[in-house]
Order: C-alpha cells, then sequence, then structure tokens
C-alpha cells in the first residue's frame, strides 16, 4: 500500500528514469485499490471452493507477478498491471486472513489474533517505507520479492482451515489438522462443536435481500456502512500514497522520501497503544475520541494549508506546524478509527448474513477508497493541499454524529446486539428469533 510513498520521490529525484502526469500518477496510487475492489467476490467463491489456504497459496502468485514486472520495466502499463496484481492479493488476503484467524484460534486468542492481522499490516507499511527510502528502486523490489517468497513457504507449512475442509468434507483430515493446531490428541468436543455449526450453515442458503430483510441485520447495515465510510472519506488510504507529496521540497525539516517512515511509525505505536486497551474501553468512546481529533487536526491543517497557499502570510516561521499536526492526527486515527470498524464489523451481525454483509461492505469501501485517492492529486494541484483536508474534516465531523448513534458492542453477547437493534431486549429478540427460524424452515419444506 505504503509503496507509491516512496516511488513518487524516486520519479522525482531521476532513479526510475522517467516522469508521469498528474493523471498517471492518481491511478498508480489507485490501482492497487481497484484490484482490491475487483477480488472482493472471486475471494468468496475461491474459498468456499478450495480452502483459505489454499486460496493465500494462490493469491501468493500474483504478488510474485507484481514485483517481477516492478523489476524488469518501468513502463506505465506495467507499473499499473503490477499495482491491479498488488491489490488483488491484499483483497484476497483482507477477507481471507480474519476469517483463517477466527477459523483456526481458540476464543480466548481469537480477538488478540484477529487485531494482529491489523498490525502486521501496519507493520508491513512502515517496513516499506522504512527500507525503501534508503535502498534503491529495484532493491525495493528484490526484497520485496524475497518477502513474498518467505511468504508462500509459510503458507505450505501451516495446515488448512479444519472448517474448511469439513465444507470440502474432508472430515478425517480436519480432525487430523484440529489435533496439530490444539497441540493434543482429544479434540472430539471440539470438533463436534465445529462439524455441528457447519452442518448447519450449510443447511441455510442466504442472499443478499436478507441483509435487509429483518430489522436488526438492516440497521446493522446502515451502521456499518456509516462507519466504514467515515473511516475511509478521513483520508488515511490517500495520505499513505501520497505522505512524500504533502509538503513541498524546499521545506528543510525532513526529506520527502523519510517523513512516510515517520508517519507509519507513529502509526505503528499507537495502533499498538489502542489494541492494548480495546477490551477495556467501550468502542463508542475510542471512536468518539479518534473522530473528534481527527476532526480538530484536519481543520488545523486545512487552515494552516489554505493561509499558506491561498493568502500572502508569511508561513515560513511556522512550516513546523503541519509536520507535528499530521503526526497527531496519524496517532488519533490510529487510536480508534483504524481498526475498530473492523472490529464492529465482525461483532454487529448475525451469522446468517454475516459474510455475504461483509463482502458487500467491504465493496463499497473500496470504491470510496478508490475515489479519495484518485481525487487527491487533482484537488492538490487544481485547489490546493487545504483541499483534500477540508474533505477530511468534513467526513470526520460527520463522523463525530455517526460514532454517537452506533450500537455499543463491546462485552455484548449478539443477542443483545441484535436485540438493541430490534428495539427490544436479549431474551425477547431470542424467542422472536426462533420463530422467524421456524417460519423460515417451514416456507423452504412447502417449496420442497
Amino acid at each position: 500500500m505504503s509503496w507509491a510513498a516512496i516511488f513518487f520521490p524516486k520519479v522525482r529525484s531521476g532513479e526510475v528514469g522517467r516522469t508521469f502526469s498528474i493523471l498517471e500518477e492518481s491511478l498508480i496510487a489507485s490501482f492497487t485499490h481497484v484490484g482490491q475492489l475487483c477480488a472482493t467476490f472471486p475471494s468468496g467463491y475461491l474459498q468456499n471452493k478450495v480452502g483459505r489456504r489454499c486460496t493465500l497459496l494462490i493469491i501468493n502468485q500474483a504478488q510474485l507477478c507484481a514485483w517481477t514486472l516492478i523489476y524488469l520495466s518501468r513502463t506505465f502499463w506495467a507499473i499499473i498491471i503490477s499495482r491491479f496484481l498488488m491489490g488483488s492479493y491484499a483483497g484476497f488476503t483482507a477477507t481471507c486472513c480474519p476469517a483463517y484467524a477466527g477459523e483456526i484460534a481458540l476464543p480466548s486468542i481469537r480477538g488478540r489474533l484477529s487485531s494482529l492481522l491489523t498490525l502486521s499490516f501496519v507493520a508491513g507499511l512502515l517496513f516499506q517505507t522504512s527500507v525503501g527510502s534508503y535502498i534503491s528502486y529495484d532493491s525495493v523490489a528484490i526484497v520485496s520479492f524475497c518477502i513474498t517468497i518467505m511468504h508462500f513457504i509459510a503458507l505450505i507449512n501451516i495446515p488448512e482451515s479444519p472448517y474448511s475442509l469439513i465444507r470440502l468434507g474432508k472430515v478425517e483430515q480436519a480432525e487430523n489438522n484440529l489435533k496439530w493446531l490444539r497441540g493434543r490428541k482429544n479434540v472430539d468436543e471440539d470438533f463436534k462443536y465445529i462439524k455441528f455449526h457447519i452442518d448447519l450453515q450449510m443447511t441455510r442458503k442466504t442472499s443478499y435481500k436478507d441483509i435487509f430483510r429483518w430489522k436488526a441485520s438492516r440497521n446493522a447495515f446502515i451502521q456499518v456502512i456509516a462507519l466504514i465510510l467515515v473511516q475511509r472519506l478521513t483520508g488515511f488510504l490517500a495520505l499513505a500514497s501520497f505522505t512524500s507529496q504533502i509538503f513541498p521540497e524546499d521545506w528543510s525539516i525532513f526529506k520527502s522520501e523519510k517523513y512516510p517512515m515517520i508517519w507509519n511509525g507513529i502509526n505503528f505505536t499507537f495502533l499498538l497503544i489502542s489494541f492494548c486497551i480495546l477490551d477495556r474501553v467501550d468502542r463508542k468512546v475510542l471512536l468518539q475520541i479518534s473522530t473528534t481529533g481527527c476532526a480538530i487536526f484536519s481543520t488545523t491543517l486545512a487552515t494552516w494549508f489554505y493561509l499558506y497557499e491561498m493568502t500572502t502570510i508569511n508561513m515560513s516561521k511556522t512550516i513546523w506546524i503541519p509536520y507535528i499536526v499530521l503526526s497527531l492526527h496519524a496517532a488519533i486515527y490510529s487510536f480508534g478509527l483504524f481498526f475498530i470498524p473492523i472490529v464492529f464489523l465482525g461483532e454487529i451481525f448475525p451469522m446468517n448474513v454475516k459474510t455475504k454483509s461483509i463482502t458487500l461492505t467491504t465493496f463499497i469501501s473500496y470504491i470510496a477508497v478508490i475515489f479519495m485517492v484518485q481525487i487527491f492529486l487533482p484537488l492538490k494541484n487544481y485547489f490546493g493541499m487545504y483541499s483534500n483536508f477540508v474533505l477530511y474534516a468534513i467526513a470526520a465531523f460527520i463522523g463525530c454524529y455517526v460514532c454517537s448513534r452506533i450500537t455499543e458492542t463491546r462485552n455484548r453477547s449478539l443477542e443483545h446486539i441484535q436485540g438493541k437493534l430490534e428495539g427490544m431486549d436479549s431474551e425477547t429478540y431470542r424467542t422472536v428469533r426462533a420463530a422467524r427460524e421456524s417460519e423460515r424452515i417451514m416456507a423452504e419444506m412447502e417449496k420442497r
């Protein structure tokens, strides 16, 4: 994701050996997210056909091809294709890895293991910008290719998810894999529980219409979409792609290619802190703090850049302000908005529509990301950098309202959450849900 942030400084320094137009740079930055968008629906299909681990092994080849293209060719179309392949890889892993982690882990460590995926993502951004700032264009491709090979070797040596194997009819292998994952031979109770729920799920055919059929799932979808759009429209992924282009070249505080490393380091640090308190503080509280902070800091940045770009006021003695404020923006964003919407997404939907709800939400979120990344450079060049931060500030202020209206999920059972979304208590909701399930079964029997 952060490759563009180290690529553009190398273009301007002449290392790449060619230049790109504003449109081409925007496309190079955004085409990763086009790949993610296109991977959303095929990812779920392939996982159901061959399993989580096999899907990751297959899509790993796309990443290898991408880095090979980056190394061998510097034409615009070669870079675009490689970025699309990188995005496809990211899109597959974004849906496959959380599912795999959730299926292989014990309930007691499932939340922490899933959270490590987000932390690993930011660690990857930090590594890419840190190493990429000090080595050549070709060396970045070689190092990244080698890491992808290491990922492939690691995948070969881990077991397939028992859930996937049961779905594929490989029951004996599923039980053996569960023994390996649990580190013990007696897994009868765990295996019976898993098989029962898999068999139950496979008898329930759902469609995207079911998301909107009941009030609880409909309200959950509205809340998640609103929260995810706030997360995307506050500009993190656009800033991650263009961190090196926010500040003018002649500013002497940091070289343009060095600040992305600092920015990602701040993200990583505060993301780590927020993980430590995630289960001690309500989700809404962390989100309110995060969105309010983003609104304040985005407004400050918009004001400063407006005065710098659009007025005759001498701002030369205050050029340290945007560095400090953007760093604070990264810190407060990582404190809540960065990952809580993803946690919220996994907690609020009922099981029967969860997969399709996550797929649809992810698809819509990628459209928002493509839009934000694509307009960053045109807004900067035609209106001024301040215009981007005006947009982020508006999204963050809207987010303050959205976060005040969502349903709290921390330490709540699924029945309690669904009851709140339906406007009833958990016991009443459990009774209503049982009645609806009976109606559904009767309707299916009548069709047969």
